[in-house]
């Protein structure tokens, strides 16, 4: 990466850890771009360069927030070398649980703004050819619409875990992960279109 993409990377990740600071602390109603660029240390014009408005700094954080969990889900899948296509998602799925399941400031803020668009195709379309790419691509084995298979798995996981949060009467999660993990599974073999070498 060319130092000033780099620069412009680290600014606009400043803005964002200073945003999930703010909000998580003291509210989104009452945190302002002020606020933000304050705490970030980065003067208010260079703000619009990342973004339209406060709205747009929350669907960029929700979506900056999920792919660091993902990204780190798939490194600890590589690092433990994990065999087989079926194997590695599921191991990702797991981590994700586990993930969310130990960061309740995280799980909180899902929570309080799943609807605000977080997974949205758009947004995370990237973050899901990543994990295509991480995953899947010393495999054997072809799927029909990965992007799709990942989207609707890593839905499953948030809002299971979001809505567990939630709910008044919560599953355990030791409970609920079996089921979770089952499912998953299902979801793989239904995307599994044929198995085939790299060099056919």
């Amino acid at each position: 990466m060319k130092k000033v993409d780099l620069k412009k990377q680290r600014k606009l990740q400043n803005l964002l850890d200073s945003s999930y600071q703010l909000f998580t602390t003291q509210g989104i109603v009452q945190t302002t771009i002020s606020d933000i660029v304050r705490h970030a240390g980065i003067a208010k014009g260079t703000f619009y360069l990342y973004f339209r408005n406060k709205e747009d700094v929350l669907n960029q954080l929700l979506a900056y927030k999920f792919s660091q969990l993902l990204r780190r889900a798939a490194q600890e899948t590589i690092d433990n070398h994990v065999k087989g296509a079926e194997n590695r998602i599921v191991y990702l799925s797991n981590s994700l649980i586990e993930q969310l399941s130990g960061d309740r400031r995280l799980l909180d803020f899902l929570a309080r703004n799943l609807s605000s668009g977080m997974l949205a195709p758009d947004i995370n379309s990237a973050v899901m050819m990543d994990l295509h790419t991480y995953l899947l691509q010393d495999e054997p084995v072809r799927f029909n619409d990965p992007d799709i298979m990942f989207f609707m798995i890593t839905t499953l996981i948030s809002n299971s875990c979001v809505h567990s949060l939630l709910s008044t009467k919560p599953p355990d999660t030791a409970r609920l992960r079996p089921y979770l993990l089952k499912t998953i599974r299902d979801i793989v073999h239904h995307h599994i279109a044929a198995e085939e070498t790299k060099d056919n």
